[in-house]
C-alpha cells in the first residue's frame, strides 16, 4: 500500500463571547442522562470563528484554505471527565460569514442545571452541514453523535469542512481558545480505464478490516472522468478521535453486475489524530517505458543539457507528460517518473578510436543519491521500435578513469528491458561502464550480435555480481561484438555455462571478455576454429578461475586467438579440451599445472 501521512493544521483561534446566560429549566434530555434525574437550563452563545493560517480550513499538502458554508454548524459538548455523563450539548448555527475565513455562530446549548462554564471545562466541537447525518435532530432534541457507516465526502476538501471534530485544548471559558482537529482522514483513489468505468458510473465501495465479513463503511459512489481516457473513483471517509486501527484491512469495488474488485494490500495502519491517510490504487496497465526510482527521500535527478530538450517525464505513470528541461525532485523513497525521449540515439562519446564515453550521462543524481533505472529502454528512442547504430552508447558512463557513476542500480524484481533481440552496431557499447553502483544486469537476449554490440558494455563494473538476465543465443559473433563486455568485474562470480554457445567467431569478439573477474567456472567454448584476438586475454587476471571447456580444433594460438588468455588464473585447475586437438602448455594455451581430460 502507498500511504501517506501529513498532518493538517491546527484549528487556530475562536473568539467565545457569552452573549447571555439566559437560564431556564427545561426537561429536555441531554444524551445520555435520564430526565427524571436532572432539570436543564439553556445558555446562549454567539462565537466567532476565524480561520487563521494554521486553521482547520488549511491542509498541510498545499495551504488551501475552505471557507465556512452557509450551512455550516457547530455542535458543541462537554462530557463531565469522571461520571462520563453529558454536561453540555448543542448546536450554534452560522449567523453571518459564508464564503469568509471568519464567520459567527450563534444558538442555545443545553446544559444540566448544576453545570455552570469555567475555564477549566473540556470541551468538543464538531462542523458539521446540512448534507451530513452526523448529529440529527428531532422534535428539538438531539438523537445522535455517531458517524453514520455510509456518509464520505468526494474530496479531501468537502471532508475537512463536512467532518472536522475539533477539542478544546485551551480553556472554555477565556475569550479565546484552541480547537485541535481530532479526525483522521482515509482517502481513497483509484484509477480505471474509461472503457472499463465511464463517468458517472454508481460504484458500491466498502472497506473492511481484519478480516471481517461485514465492512467497517460501506455506500455508493460515482465515478469521474479524469480525462486521457480515465475515470477515478475517489472517496474519503472520516474517523472520529482518529481511534481506528486497520489491521489486515481491505476494500472493494463493484459496479453493475461485475464481480467486486478486492483491493486487500492495504498496510496494517493506526489512523491518528490530525491526519489523513492515502491510498492509491491504478486498474490501467502501467507505463512500459524507461522509469527512474527513488531509494531515498528528496533525490533530484538532472538530465543532461545534451538530452534534456528532447526527454519528457511523468509523474502519474505516463497519463501527463512535462518536459524534462528542469531538475525533477523525488520527494520519498520509492517514488518514479516515467521517461520517453524523442532522439535517434543517447550517444555519449568523447570521439577516441575506441568511443570511449564523455562525462555527460543521461542524467545525474543530487549528492549522487542511488536510483533503479527500470522499464523498457526503447521509450526513450525517436522510433521505439528501432534499435539504431550507437543508440545507447555509453548512456549511463562518465567513462573511464575515476568517472565513476555511483548513482545508478537495476532492482532485481523491477528489471530494465533491453528487448530487441537482434542488434546494431554499438548499440549498447559501454553503456554501463565505470558504474560501480550496478549490481544487477538488465534483462536483453543476443539472437543476432553486430559489430562492437556490446563492447566494454560492463567494464569497471566493480560491484555487478548477477548477470542472469543476460542471454547470448546468437551462434555467429562480429567483431569486437563482445569484447571487454565484463573486463574488471571483480564481484562477478558466476557464469552460465552455455551462455556462449557460438560456433562461428570473429576476430576479437570475446577478447578481454572477462578479464580480472571472480569468476571460478568459464562458460563452455564450443567453436572448432579459433581466429585472430578472438579469446585474446579473455580470462586473464581471473584469480579465482579452475575450470574451462574448449573444444577448439583448429587456430590456436595462431594470430594471437589465445594470446595471454589464462595468464594469472587459478594454480590449479581442470581443462577439458577436444580429444583430438594439441594445445601448448602456457598462458596461450593450457594454464600449467592443470589437470588435463579429453572431449568425448
Amino acid at each position: 500500500m502507498e500511504v501517506i501521512c501529513k498532518l493538517m493544521k491546527r484549528f487556530g483561534y475562536i473568539l467565545l463571547m457569552l452573549a447571555s446566560l439566559a437560564l431556564s429549566c427545561t426537561r429536555e434530555p441531554s444524551p445520555g442522562h435520564d430526565s427524571s434525574e436532572n432539570s436543564f437550563k439553556t445558555i446562549h452563545y454567539k462565537v466567532q470563528v476565524s480561520s487563521c493560517d494554521d486553521s482547520k480550513a488549511t491542509t498541510a499538502e498545499n495551504n488551501t484554505k475552505y471557507v465556512f458554508q452557509a450551512t455550516d454548524s457547530l455542535y458543541v459538548s462537554s462530557t463531565d471527565s469522571n461520571t462520563g455523563e453529558v454536561q453540555l450539548f448543542g448546536v450554534l448555527k452560522l449567523i453571518y460569514g459564508a464564503g469568509e475565513t471568519t464567520a459567527y455562530f450563534e444558538g442555545d446549548l443545553v446544559g444540566v442545571d448544576e453545570f455552570e462554564p469555567t475555564s477549566d471545562t473540556p470541551i468538543d466541537v464538531t462542523l458539521v452541514s446540512s448534507g451530513d447525518r452526523i448529529h440529527t435532530t428531532g422534535g428539538g432534541k438531539l438523537t445522535g453523535t455517531a458517524y453514520p457507516a455510509d456518509e464520505y465526502a468526494a474530496d479531501l476538501a468537502e471532508a475537512v469542512q463536512k467532518f472536522s471534530h475539533f477539542t478544546c485544548s485551551t480553556t472554555f471559558g477565556a475569550t479565546r481558545f484552541t480547537l485541535s482537529q481530532q479526525s483522521a482522514f482515509l482517502v481513497f483513489s483509484v484509477k480505471f480505464d474509461e472503457t472499463t468505468v465511464s463517468d458517472g458510473t454508481s460504484v458500491t465501495a466498502k472497506v473492511f478490516n481484519d478480516g471481517a465479513v461485514d465492512p467497517i463503511w460501506t455506500a455508493a459512489v460515482s465515478a469521474s472522468a479524469l480525462g486521457n481516457s480515465l475515470t477515478k473513483v475517489s472517496f474519503v471517509i472520516a474517523f472520529p478521535g482518529g481511534s481506528m486501527s486497520l489491521t489486515g484491512a481491505e476494500f472493494s469495488l463493484q459496479w453493475g453486475g461485475e464481480t467486486p474488485v478486492v483491493f486487500n494490500d492495504v498496510s496494517d495502519q493506526t489512523l491518528a489524530v490530525n491526519s489523513y491517510y492515502t491510498i492509491s490504487r491504478s486498474m490501467v496497465p502501467g507505463y512500459e517505458g524507461f522509469r527512474i526510482k527513488a531509494t531515498v527521500t528528496n533525490t533530484t535527478v538532472t538530465f543532461d543539457a545534451n538530452y534534456a530538450a528532447n526527454i519528457e517525464y511523468s509523474e502519474d505513470g505516463g497519463y501527463t507528460w512535462q518536459a524534462g528541461t528542469t531538475p525533477y525532485t523525488l520527494v520519498n523513497a520509492g517514488d518514479s517518473i516515467c521517461v520517453r525521449g524523442n532522439r535517434a540515439n543517447y550517444k555519449n562519446d568523447s570521439g577516441d578510436q575506441y568511443g570511449t564515453p564523455g562525462s555527460n550521462p543521461l542524467f545525474t543524481t543530487s549528492n549522487n543519491k542511488l536510483v533503479y533505472i527500470a522499464g523498457n529502454i526503447m521509450s526513450l528512442l525517436f522510433d521505439k521500435y528501432n534499435l539504431v547504430e550507437s543508440a545507447f552508447q555509453g548512456t549511463f558512463s562518465k567513462g573511464s578513469g575515476n568517472n565513476k557513476v555511483t548513482y545508478i542500480d537495476i532492482a532485481e524484481n523491477d528489471p530494465l528491458i533491453l528487448p530487441n533481440t537482434t542488434l546494431a552496431s554499438k548499440c549498447y557499447m559501454q553503456m554501463f561502464r565505470n558504474c560501480t553502483s550496478l549490481t544487477h544486469a538488465p534483462t536483453f537476449t543476443v539472437e543476432t550480435a553486430a559489430y562492437r554490440c556490446c563492447y566494454n558494455m560492463f567494464r569497471d563494473c566493480s560491484n555487478l555480481s548477477d548477470i542472469s538476465s543476460i542471454s547470448l543465443p546468437a551462434t555467429t559473433m562480429l567483431e569486437d561484438c563482445y569484447r571487454e563486455m565484463f573486463r574488471l568485474c571483480s564481484s562477478l562470480s558466476t557464469v552460465d555455462s552455455e551462455l556462449l554457445p557460438a560456433t562461428t567467431l570473429a576476430q576479437s569478439c570475446y577478447q578481454q571478455m572477462f578479464q580480472a573477474t571472480g569468476i571460478t567456472t568459464a562458460p563452455n567454448l564450443p567453436a572448432p576454429t579459433l581466429v585472430s584476438y578472438c579469446y585474446s586475454e579473455m580470462f586473464r587476471n581471473c584469480s579465482s578461475l579452475n575450470y574451462i571447456k574448449c573444444l577448439a580444433r583448429t587456430g590456436i594460438n595462431s594470430s594471437n586467438s589465445t594470446s595471454n588468455w589464462v595468464n594469472g588464473v587459478s594454480a590449479s585447475g581442470t581443462f577439458v579440451k577436444d580429444s583430438n586437438t594439441s594445445w601448448p602448455t602456457s598462458n596461450n594455451g593450457i594454464p600449467s599445472n592443470w589437470q588435463v581430460q579429453n572431449y568425448p
